[in-house]
């Protein structure tokens, strides 16, 4: 099974409208992996508690089948969990994941 991870860490717009947004669904429509997979951490999580638009995004992305998480600790601090469990993100703590990503062959991992 081949999967893409888009590890997201900027708190651009133009990062989560011309990149995330574009190529996750692109992924997903077109079938280019058997799983896509947004990580939002940091900036990113930050970005999508203020911005309307890109919240309704992340729902879109959600509804066509692309998996979206959150680090819960990055969430948490922030105070971003409810919001981000209200657009149907997945909050967790990724650290061991993201490790654990990195490590299998299998799977792709790419950071903007």
């Amino acid at each position: 099974m081949s999967t893409i991870n888009i590890l997201w860490t900027t708190e651009s717009a133009d990062t989560a409208l011309l990149f995330i947004n574009e190529y996750a669904e692109g992924a997903v429509s077109y079938e280019w992996w058997d799983k896509v997979r947004v990580i939002l951490w940091g900036g990113s999580i930050r970005l999508i508690q203020n911005n309307s638009f890109v919240q309704v995004n992340i729902m879109r992305l959600v509804h066509k089948g692309v998996e979206v998480v959150a680090s819960k600790n990055c969430a948490d601090t922030v105070g971003a969990t409810e919001l981000l469990e209200s657009l149907e993100v997945e909050v967790k703590y990724m650290g061991k994941e993201l490790t654990e990503i990195m490590k299998d062959k299998n799977q792709k991992l790419i950071t903007v």
